[in-house]
């Protein structure tokens, strides 16, 4: 049982990864083409 929810979890957020770099990647164009998309700032990395 234990496993099976670890798997999951692993499978969960491997999805959910996959679709934010396929989305950075390859910006359709409903995005704008663009990443991020139009209206989104953010954040420096090195200003913080």
């Amino acid at each position: 049982g234990m496993i099976l929810f670890i798997t999951s979890e692993v499978f969960f957020f491997l999805g959910f990864f996959w679709a934010f770099y396929h989305s950075s990647l390859a910006p359709t164009p409903e995005l704008g083409g663009c990443w991020p998309p139009t209206g989104i700032t953010t954040l420096d990395p090195f200003e913080v």
